[in-house]
């Protein structure tokens, strides 16, 4: 019994100092991560962000951030899952736009889809309006190439796309955003009026 009330006695003061890890709360952990993140710390910003994820996983900030990070280490897919994440926390224009960003190039659709949201949401955001512009532009050009450079017919738009053919409107938008981009927007307007009879 002498022993054992000994060993106790000395193993309690080895308790008592040792070091022991520090528990760090939710919000230092984010800040750390949000730290390396704006240092450009990519690497160690991702590991960080999952680790204040896993302590709560309803913060939109931390998936768009670690969403943000995966999209500069060239993982899209990773990317474009914790933007879709953060849109399901908390939807804003810049997370749709952010998104459209990490799809992939043959994926304007999807591209056209984000974009129109972020639209809706910052109807007035230059960037926005014109990014949607050119996506639903592009997609019809490349469109009219593929098919030996016959205009499409705007019944033919909305049947193959699903969308009106509101280009011009869009470019006047993004001119009346930003007075330097009016003569692109009456240039685009003159080659959509080609590409859709």
């Amino acid at each position: 019994m002498k022993k054992i009330i000994l060993i106790v006695l000395m193993t309690i003061p080895a308790l008592l100092f040792a070091q022991t890890e520090e528990v760090k709360t939710f919000e230092q952990v984010k800040a750390e991560a949000l730290a390396q993140f704006e240092s450009g710390d990519f690497k160690k910003a991702i590991k960080t962000l999952s680790e204040a994820i896993e302590m709560n996983d309803k913060d939109a900030e931390l998936y768009e951030k670690r969403g943000i990070a995966y999209r500069w280490r060239a993982k899209p897919q990773l990317a474009f899952d914790d933007l879709s994440r953060a849109i399901e926390v908390r939807p804003s224009a810049r997370l749709y736009a952010y998104r459209s960003d990490v799809r992939k190039y043959s994926d304007i659709s999807g591209k056209i889809e984000d974009l129109s949201q972020a639209v809706e949401l910052e109807p007035q955001e230059f960037d926005y309006v014109y990014k949607l512009a050119m996506e639903k532009y592009e997609m019809i050009s490349d469109y009219v190439d593929d098919h030996g450079g016959s205009p499409m017919s705007k019944a033919e738009l909305k049947t193959t796309f699903g969308f009106e053919n509101n280009i011009c409107q869009l470019m006047d938008e993004a001119a009346k955003l930003n007075k330097k981009f009016e003569s692109k927007a009456k240039h685009y307007c003159a080659n959509v009026s080609v590409l859709v009879k």
